[in-house]
């Protein structure tokens, strides 16, 4: 009996079916990608938020251990900006310019110096040219038996020039803020440190060489009169007002030197011009001397940034300066710095934890700034960083794109000022067009923890 065999031949596709197979893969791609590429975006900025809170509580953790204040450093991007606002390029970064972060330091407070030798000590001085031509006193800070802080090298390793600083009088005081001029003295060419403080009452008296309330009316400026025309009688920023009667009251005339009279008697000390002015006191080879030898202080200097390893933000994300600050509208990290009106410089931002965990000090271009709220940090996307430099809607920033005010999928990172307890949340409450009141709004929700994501 024959037996058939049937042939079964297999047949690949034909080149039609092959180019539909091809379309359908290339639509389902165009469909999908987006979405894909859309999650993960989401997830990076989600992780970003993540780890900077982390990184945030590490600081505070840190400050805690070594008992002085450790901060973080929001690195900006680049330190210049595009002033044609002709960025053609397409990438993110450039447009987000210096108004964004994306690699953060810890930052740490060197240990406080006491001066150079046990007899260093410090004194209150007014500088009355200053303040006659300001308005208000000018409180300068000297320095004695420190050559760390007095020497006529402007480069000091301690205080560099238009550093602010802290400086307690006494051991135990209160801290008050300073800072060194960019400019020393123009006979000595020595360090200049002016008290940045309104609250000259609340100076141990011993650092004082003048009277606190000078004046032989004991009264700021002429009294019973609006010296500098602002409607208050007789307040604090009538003191040296041209005109008025207050000139420094010494403690004791009869101790500033075996004359009498400030400087060497009928000479012009300082080459001002004017002979046996005050500005000589204690001019060098005078017989004159301040009444207060001064006091021993700590001085607490301006954060440095950390050579430990710095956190880096996922790629495709950043923080967004230009709507971070603290209090519930305020956006002072984008505000740009003006070198003597020539140019324009962008600093880090440096927020500073107490070794107790609250928020000590804000610096913003080198200003130092109490925090008089909480702290918000937006972590969203370079692209849509806004440039708070420039007269711009909140919902659209410089290159037509939406702000990471408008996209909700952003997160927000709350930092309580009083506790340093930290919060992360989505960036809800802007429907629509982005306003300061969404920006309050916003920035509520992530103070009570609604929208509360996923740590």
């Amino acid at each position: 009996m024959m037996r058939r065999f049937s042939i079964h031949t297999k047949r690949g596709l034909t080149l039609p079916e092959l180019m539909v197979v091809i379309a359908i893969a290339l639509v389902l791609a165009a469909t999908l990608i987006p979405t894909v590429s859309s999650l993960v975006r989401d997830a990076a900025v989600r992780e970003s938020s993540r780890t900077l809170s982390a990184y945030i509580a590490g600081a505070r953790a840190r400050a805690a251990e070594l008992q002085r204040p450790v901060g973080i450093w929001l690195e900006r991007f680049e330190d210049t900006i595009d002033t044609t606002n002709q960025i053609t390029q397409n990438s993110a970064v450039l447009r987000g310019g210096p108004f964004q972060t994306l690699s953060v330091h810890l930052a740490e407070v060197p240990r406080p110096f006491n001066g150079d030798f046990a007899n260093s000590m410090a004194r209150v001085i007014l500088d009355l040219p200053s303040s006659t031509a300001r308005g208000f006193p000018v409180w300068r800070i000297q320095f004695l038996n420190c050559p760390s802080l007095t020497l006529t090298n402007i480069h000091s390793p301690i205080i560099k020039p238009d550093e602010v600083f802290q400086i307690q009088f006494e051991k135990g005081g209160e801290f008050f803020y300073a800072r060194r001029h960019t400019i020393p003295n123009l006979l000595t060419h020595s360090p200049v440190f002016e008290l940045v403080t309104s609250s000259i009452k609340r100076i141990p008296r011993a650092a004082l060489a003048h009277d606190p309330l000078p004046g032989p009316d004991r009264a700021w400026g002429v009294i019973g009169v609006d010296d500098n025309g602002n409607g208050i009688l007789d307040d604090p920023a009538e003191a040296c007002w041209p005109g008025s009667d207050d000139d420094p009251n010494y403690f004791s005339y009869s101790n500033i030197g075996p004359d009498g009279s400030p400087g060497v008697d009928q000479v012009d000390d300082d080459r001002d011009g004017i002979d046996d002015n005050i500005t000589e006191l204690g001019f060098a080879n005078t017989d004159d001397r301040p009444v207060t030898r001064g006091v021993a202080f700590k001085i607490l200097r301006s954060p440095k940034r950390s050579y430990r390893a710095p956190l880096k933000l996922s790629q495709g994300t950043a923080i967004d300066l230009g709507i971070s600050g603290f209090g519930q509208t305020g956006r002072q990290f984008g505000t740009p710095y003006a070198n003597n009106g020539t140019h324009t410089n962008y600093k880090p931002v440096v927020i500073v934890f107490a070794p107790t965990g609250e928020v000590s000090a804000i610096y913003v271009n080198d200003n130092m700034m109490k925090p008089d709220g909480n702290v918000f940090l937006m972590v969203g996307r370079p692209e849509q960083v806004v440039d708070p430099t420039n007269a711009q809607h909140l919902m659209t920033n410089n290159a037509g794109l939406t702000t990471n005010l408008v996209d909700q999928k952003n997160f927000w990172i709350g930092i309580n000022h009083r506790t340093g307890s930290i919060t992360t949340a989505e960036n809800l409450g802007v429907d629509g067009a982005a306003s300061i009141a969404d920006l309050r709004y916003a920035r509520g929700i992530t103070t009570t923890g609604i929208g509360t994501g996923e740590q």
